[in-house]
This record gives structure tokens, C-alpha cells and sequence, in this order.
């Protein structure tokens, strides 16, 4: 699983396969560890990793295809995907944002709030695009145990439509396919043939 974060998507994954994530966050990968310990969790950008093993499938889910920011990193990663798959193995990644941001000059912002067990957590967000690009600023406030605590995000998102995650499953030599009826928004598929 590329981009797998905190490893949630293998936590379920992990009872039918044998399962490897990789995120470029050293917290995130230790949380995941601790979440998963039956998988295996690595530390690696998924626009240059090298690992000595090919997979069955390589799994990239909820946005995390947009860590890559340009068409080019787009292309690399779908480079780096095909690289690492075993001959009749499959590329699955999540759609992504780029067709909700098709205003070349979108902005917005939203406010959402959670309270439950002993917590309450603000998140105020606010985004603009700019071209390929979504800048985001993200701000928490968390309530715990009589105390406030603040957190800032700043993200710079790639913002892609079909046909440019498409064209790079198909450039990286993997045949390319979308099934609307996936995970999510829907799913693109690429086939290793080789």
C-alpha cells in the first residue's frame, strides 16, 4: 500500500494477504506498526522507492496518488509502481480529486467538528488551486482533559484528472482501465503484461 499512513487499509487487508506499506512519514510509520504488527511498514517516497521484491498488487488509496504534485512525479510514480509489479500484477489507485477542482481558480474553506470520548476536535480548512496544484492550510483545536492543543498543516497537493492518471498508468507500460464502481469515487486499474 503506497501512501498507507497509519496503515488502516492494511489493518483490514492484512487478514486475507501478506501485506507491505510504505509511506514517507517516519510518524506515520510507526503508527502503523504499532496498529499492524503482522505486515510489514517501510519508509520510502513513493516517487523514487526501490525495494528488492515485486508485488501481486500495489495499492494506492484515498488521495494518496496526489502526494505526487506535478504530471511529471505522476509519471514517476506510476514508473516506480510498474517497476515493482510481478508479471499479470495490478496497480489500484483511488481517484483523485481533479475532476471536483476543475475551476482552474478554486478555493474554499470548511469547518467540521467531532466530540466523543472525553474529546473535542475543531478542524478548520481552507484551500486554493493553482494550476496542477492545491494548496492547503489545515488548523486543529483539540479539547482534552482541560487543556487545549493547537496544530497547523500546511499540503501541497497534486490535482489531476482521469485521462492524466490514465495516460501515466499507460506510459509506465501497464494497460490502463477505470471502474467507477471501486472504492470510493471509483478506481483506476493498470495490468502488468510482461
Amino acid at each position: 500500500d503506497a501512501g498507507c499512513g497509519t496503515g488502516t487499509h492494511i489493518k483490514y487487508l492484512s487478514d486475507w494477504y501478506d501485506c507491505t506499506g510504505f509511506d514517507i512519514s517516519e510518524e506515520l510509520i510507526a503508527i502503523a506498526e504499532n496498529k499492524v504488527p503482522k505486515a510489514s511498514f517501510r519508509q520510502a517516497d513513493m516517487k523514487d522507492f526501490e525495494f528488492d521484491e515485486a508485488f501481486d498488487v500495489i495499492t494506492c488509496l484515498f488521495n494518496s496518488i496526489c502526494c505526487a504534485t506535478t504530471i511529471e512525479e505522476l509519471k514517476q510514480v506510476m514508473d516506480r509502481f510498474a517497476d515493482h509489479l510481478r508479471p499479470g500484477g495490478v496497480v489500484i489507485v483511488e481517484k483523485s480529486q481533479g475532476d471536483l477542482l476543475a475551476n482552474e481558480d478554486a478555493s474554499g474553506s470548511s469547518v467540521s467538528t467531532f466530540e466523543g470520548d472525553g474529546v473535542k476536535v475543531t478542524r478548520a480548512k481552507a484551500w486554493e488551486r493553482r494550476g496542477n496544484q492545491l494548496l492547503q492550510e489545515t488548523g486543529f483545536h483539540i479539547i482534552r482533559d482541560g487543556t487545549i492543543e493547537q496544530y497547523r498543516d500546511s499540503q501541497v497537493s497534486g490535482v489531476f484528472t482521469d485521462d492524466d492518471i490514465l495516460n501515466a498508468i499507460e506510459q509506465a507500460g501497464l494497460e490502463a482501465d477505470f471502474d467507477e464502481s471501486g472504492p470510493g469515487r471509483g478506481v483506476f486499474i493498470g495490468v502488468s503484461l510482461h
